[in-house]
């Protein structure tokens, strides 16, 4: 809204009156439509009524409304307050050196099953593929150096896995998650304070269970997560 001069034309400052008639003749007030805009009105003083006064019943001077001429629409709210809450973004975790490495199986927290104790949650689910069928290879992989030692292994004797371990894998990262995130209470808390927040492994070489290289994988990893989290928090 612009404002009004003072008239200085005669190089004498206007009268009290004229410059209280000068600033209210394009006043703007803002009322309430019933749909979900806000009029912003121009008011026409009436002829001879006092600052502040209705404009006489019938009269054709008072509020132009939202649709005639000399009338503002603007949004009922601002753009940055949407009148839903926004969804919160999702958490994406796969590298060492950022937050949330520690909900993946190649972290650092060892796990204990079956009377074994595991350096991490990648030896026990690589190991397991050979558990049922061949107790000497998983043993053989459980004393692996390093997590990507115990891919590597189970990969290169992957003719030797149980037949049908693409039945039953995913079950299995669950048994495997929920032992790791019970054993170890930091972790268990950290995976509760995610919320309701997507929890999405952002590997780009595992379509399945991550998002992928272009990032629409399956993310079965992240799943089995969520599924842990509502679960210890219904307290099962």
């Amino acid at each position: 809204m612009q404002e009004h001069p003072v008239d200085t034309r005669q190089g004498q400052v206007a009268s009290d009156d004229v410059q209280i008639r000068n600033c209210t003749q394009q006043m703007p007030v803002v009322a309430f439509a019933q749909e979900h805009v806000l009029d912003v009105a121009l008011v026409e003083p009436v002829s001879g009524a006092p600052f502040g006064a209705s404009p006489a019943h019938g009269s054709s001077s008072g509020f132009a409304h939202a649709g005639q001429e000399g009338a503002y629409v603007i949004p009922e709210r601002p753009a940055h307050f949407p009148l839903y809450p926004q969804t919160e973004s999702p958490i994406y975790f796969y590298n060492r050196l950022e937050p949330y490495y520690e909900f993946t199986n190649f972290a650092l927290y060892s796990v204990k099953y079956s009377g074994k104790r595991y350096p991490t949650a990648e030896h026990l689910f690589q190991a397991h593929k050979f558990l049922e069928t061949n107790p000497r290879l998983a043993e053989h992989i459980r004393r692996q150096r390093t997590p990507r030692a115990a891919l590597q292994e189970a990969t290169r004797l992957r003719s030797a896995q149980r037949r049908d371990w693409f039945n039953v894998n995913v079950a299995i990262m669950d048994d495997i998650l929920q032992a790791k995130f019970r054993q170890h209470a930091t972790l268990r808390d950290m995976l509760l304070r995610t919320g309701n927040r997507e929890l999405i492994e952002k590997s780009p070489a595992d379509s399945f269970w991550g998002s992928g290289a272009d990032g629409r994988g399956r993310n079965e990893f992240g799943k089995c997560l969520m599924r842990l989290r509502d679960k210890l928090r219904a307290g099962g």
